[in-house]
């Protein structure tokens, strides 16, 4: 089993995770010969960020609103979502520049997710841009949460 890191932003990344967003978008396509990924989130949104739009405290919270409005779902408050490691792992099934979905950023890859499940608590680590290999100290506590996948309802 190989598995690769990506830190994603919130609420993004529980999305994935929860089995809404069938999609991570990203600006290059997906290794075929992995896949696992382990879902990193940075430590707290202090300020702005670029490449996603405002991802400070107020930011999240409007995120959390509008996800919230357009599924349906009860969706956790700020306070709630799991900051500062790894915190799960998806099943990558293709990776596409073309795939049809609501969550999917046009003129971006598409990487299809299967399964995923969460850890009970942040797998401390320090992040890193793109696609990362996972560091051999936290690769038992990842392949645990692996073992513990959900299928996603099809």
């Amino acid at each position: 089993m190989k598995i690769l890191a990506l830190t994603m932003h919130q609420p993004e990344a529980f999305a994935v995770l929860a089995g809404w967003a069938d999609c991570v978008n990203e600006e290059f396509g997906f290794p075929p010969d992995v896949s696992w990924l382990a879902v990193h989130v940075g430590r707290e949104p202090t300020r702005k960020t670029t490449r996603t739009g405002a991802y400070c405290r107020e930011g999240v919270r409007m995120a959390l609103v509008r996800m919230q409005e357009q599924t349906g779902y009860i969706v956790p408050t700020y306070d709630q979502l799991a900051w500062g490691g790894f915190v799960g792992v998806v099943r990558i099934h293709g990776c596409s520049i073309e795939h049809d979905s609501p969550w999917r950023t046009k003129e971006q890859y598409a990487w299809m997710c299967g399964e995923a499940a969460r850890v009970d608590r942040p797998i401390q680590c320090k992040g890193h841009p793109g696609l990362w290999s996972v560091p051999s100290s936290c690769l038992a506590q990842l392949a645990m949460a692996v073992r513990n996948t959900r299928r996603r309802s099809e």
